[in-house]
């Protein structure tokens, strides 16, 4: 509008000037005169000009304030809007008539529109209202708190300023509220608030020593423990000199020169130091030190103390305990090694370095498995660690059977030893410790000992031996002499000799029972029925007598392989001692059950599954000086007894690798005990066949070194229908048989002595034939029970196995079933 006014006004200007400067160029009288006229009568005109000029004037300055204020208006309106804090315009009724977005933001909200109109006098904060109404009335009021806006559902802290609103007038025409939200303030000044009492509760409830210094090392501030260790108050340490309150003299220097390089903000911390109190004393600390860094700069000091007197004083006392066990432990004859839970080697005494080959330094750390290899004695199969064992279950474990530690240069030491949990505080297993001794010089003296021992039994032996021999050559004797006396009467000549075969059978099982106590007597086992095997037993030898028996024998009881011969009498001479010890009568109790043995149980037996034999009586006990040596050959509290029965007995149940015991109770009875190694196998049954050997006999060809036995069998096998052929030494065998079967008059059958003197044996010949005919029948004989050859006859080729003496009827059943081996 103000441009084209202009406008307007600069052409009609144009027009006038023109119009003058018309009348003067060309300069006519009468035009003159018109324009002289004209000129006169335009003076109206001037004035109306100058009234529109002005009139355009005030048009123009007024436009110009209606566009100032405008502009005005504008940028209070964008400064209302745009403000960072909430505005809100009421009326004389409480009425909205105005806000900006950012009250809509803090109060919550969409539009400014939702505002706009609504009554505020019904407000929920009276006192809000009345803050309001006091504006109204032209008094400032000034509101702070918590304020839960109607809109939202949280808490704001709100700083509210209320305030009169003029009009143009200069009159109150409503109020206006200034919202600003200082939540996220107010939230940072508590956290800043809890953060500083934090900080003061922890300076003064600290449990250390603390003091705040400034960078000349005078104290700013000192908390209560500062106080009780050094003895100087908050007050008297105050902008004093640290140097001078707490440094030991000597120390002054340079406590202050390490100070200075914590002006370039490192750390200082100090394990043991020695300070001084106010009263003088001493004390020892540990102190750190460390700068305070405002802006990269060092404005100050934190130092900490704290009084390590008595953790000194038990580390010394744990130094000397140490250098004690130290010493203890060196000087203690066995091995202790150490374990962590894991089962690593922790520490070892020189003893156990010198029984495993393992340096300390080397040890420590290794798995201790790799440290304390065992293995079994017999067997020299490996022995789990008792490391992992005790740690896994958190119980002492010992082995009192000797076991082989194998050491880091291949040697090996026969130890025993435990195993030892170690438990910390909270009773938590955190490793092992085990103890352990070489008992190799032990197991040379006990054998000395036994040695001694054994020479001992062997003198009562040899007596023994003398008088029984002596006993029954008296009779074989007494009765040839008698027989070739009375050479008339067949009769009596042949009872003689009866007796004496008699006595000579006597002396055979003598002979039996000494090789069975002796090193020999190998069992010749096979799967055995041990139920069937008591009952007889029991029935054979308590039978006529005043004693009863009671047999309890398991449902489930497993087999054994045994040599059926042997284990029944063992259990026959129990039987005869329970029988011969309860000579007024009374009850024999036999019992058999599954037994599994297991290391704790320290028996000297192999781990396993047993049969379990125990034989009790209720007789008069044995009395503890006579039960130390009653397993002793020859050893017999009774008149007519030999003293072999108990000790053959130990040796025959030991050498099937079980045990025997006895327990006993003076006036109560006794149990015997045999432990017998169970067996998977069943018992495979035969029945009684006649052994006919039938008329047609055979050809045998006998070695032997002994001719006199060589003529008793000759004869014996004659009798029974076979030629015998004879040699002395098993190298003739060979050649005799190879020379029979070239003939075409084989032998059928080979007879061998295993024990040649000076010659080749019958184990050593037998394999020679067998290369030269796999299917020759050969039987071995031997007077030695004790050879392996005797035990297990077929592993070494034999078809039969007789041992000497033999009578007739042993040799025919050994010839029947060699000759017929499926029956």
């Amino acid at each position: 509008f103000m441009a084209s006014l202009g406008v307007l006004f600069f052409f009609f200007l144009f027009f006038f000037f023109f119009f003058l400067s018309f009348l003067f160029f060309f300069n006519d009288p009468a035009t003159t005169e018109i324009y002289t006229l004209s000129l006169h009568d335009a003076l109206p005109i001037l004035e109306l000009l100058e009234y529109v000029s002005s009139h355009i004037s005030s048009a123009i300055e007024h436009k110009r304030e209606q566009v100032a204020l405008g502009e005005s208006e504008e940028r209070h309106r964008a400064l209302f809007n745009q403000s960072p804090v909430g505005i809100l315009l009421y009326d004389h009724n409480f009425v909205v008539t105005d806000c900006n977005a950012r009250h809509v933001d803090i109060m919550g909200g969409n539009t400014r529109e939702e505002y706009i109109g609504t009554c505020l006098i019904d407000h929920p904060r009276q006192d809000i209202v009345k803050l309001m109404q006091r504006a109204l009335n032209g008094i400032n009021e000034y509101y702070e708190g918590m304020y839960r806006p109607k809109r939202r559902d949280e808490d704001l802290w709100l700083s509210l300023s209320f305030t009169p609103y003029h009009g143009a007038d200069r009159k109150i025409v409503g109020g206006m509220v200034v919202t600003l939200d200082n939540t996220d303030r107010h939230q940072a000044e508590l956290e800043a608030e809890v953060q500083r009492a934090y900080q003061e509760q922890l300076f003064d409830g600290a449990p250390e020593a603390i003091i705040i210094l400034n960078t000349d090392l005078r104290v700013i501030r000192a908390n209560p423990e500062f106080t009780r260790l050094f003895g100087y108050s908050d007050e008297e340490a105050r902008d004093q000199d640290l140097s001078a309150l707490i440094f030991v003299d000597g120390e002054k220097d340079n406590q202050r020169e390490e100070f200075a390089l914590l002006q370039h903000g490192e750390m200082k911390r100090v394990e043991e130091t020695v300070c001084r109190r106010k009263d003088g004393t001493s004390v020892n600390v540990s102190m750190l030190v460390t700068p305070i860094v405002i802006d990269g700069e060092v404005v100050g000091l934190y130092a900490i103390y704290r009084d390590i007197t008595r953790r000194k004083q038990a580390m010394d006392d744990l130094a000397s305990e140490k250098e004690r066990l130290a010493v203890t432990l060196a000087s203690l004859g066995e091995g202790v090694i150490t374990t962590d839970i894991n089962g690593r080697v922790s520490m070892i005494n020189t003893q156990a370095v010198k029984l495993t080959g393992w340096q300390s330094d080397h040890a420590i750390g290794q798995d201790f498995e790799t440290v304390f290899p065992l293995r079994e004695e017999q067997t020299g199969s490996s022995i789990d660690s008792p490391v992992y064992r005790v740690i896994e279950s958190g119980v002492h474990e010992r082995w009192t059977r000797e076991c082989l530690l194998f050491t880091r240069d291949s040697g090996q030491v026969l130890i025993v030893g435990s195993a030892t949990p170690v438990h910390n505080l909270s009773d938590e297993v955190i490793g092992a410790v085990v103890v352990f001794r070489d008992v190799s010089q032990q197991r040379k003296m006990e054998e000395e000992v036994a040695k001694i021992e054994r020479l001992e039994s062997i003198g009562v032996l040899a007596g023994g031996i003398a008088h029984d021999f002596n006993n029954i050559l008296s009779a074989v004797l007494g009765n040839i002499s008698i027989a070739r006396m009375v050479q008339n009467d067949p009769k009596f000549i042949g009872q003689r000799l009866e007796d004496a075969e008699r006595a000579t059978m006597r002396a055979r099982e003598l002979t039996q029972q000494l090789l069975t106590f002796s090193k020999g007597g190998q069992p010749v086992r096979k799967a055995a029925d041990l139920a069937e095997l008591l009952r007889e037993s029991a029935e054979f030898t308590l039978r006529g007598s005043n004693v009863r028996y009671d047999i309890d024998i398991a449902d489930d009881l497993c087999t054994a392989e045994v040599d059926e011969n042997q284990i029944s009498r063992v259990i026959g001479n129990l039987a005869i001692n329970a029988n011969q010890a309860m000579s007024d009568g009374g009850t024999l109790w036999m019992k058999a059950r599954n037994f599994k043995v297991t290391e704790e149980l320290a028996l000297p037996l192999n781990p396993g599954q047993y049969v379990l034999i125990e034989v009790k009586d209720d007789g008069p006990g044995i009395p503890d000086e006579v039960l130390q040596r009653i397993f002793d050959p020859f050893f017999t509290t009774k008149v007519t007894g030999s003293g072999l029965g108990l000790a053959t007995s130990f040796s025959i149940v030991k050498k099937h690798d079980g045990l025997l015991t006895v327990e006993s109770e003076v006036g109560v009875g006794t149990l015997f005990s045999i432990y017998l190694p169970a067996s998977t196998k069943k018992v495979v049954t035969t029945e009684e066949v006649e052994l006919d050997l039938g008329s047609e006999g055979g050809r045998v060809l006998l070695m032997d070194d002994e001719e006199s036995v060589r003529d008793v069998a000759t004869m014996m096998l004659g009798k029974l229908g076979f030629e015998a052929t004879t040699v002395n030494d098993g190298i003739d065998v060979l050649d005799t048989y190879r020379a029979a079967s070239e003939s075409g008059n084989p032998f059928d059958i080979v007879i061998m002595d295993l024990t040649i003197p000076g010659g080749q044996g019958g184990e050593e010949a037998i394999r020679d034939l067998l290369e030269y005919d796999p299917d020759v029948r050969a039987i071995v004989s031997s007077g030695y029970s004790n050879d392996p050859v005797m035990a297990d006859h077929k592993a070494h080729g034999f078809s039969g196995v007789m041992a000497k003496p033999y009578v007739m009827d042993d040799l025919r059943r050994v010839l029947y079933h060699v000759m017929n081996p499926s029956e």
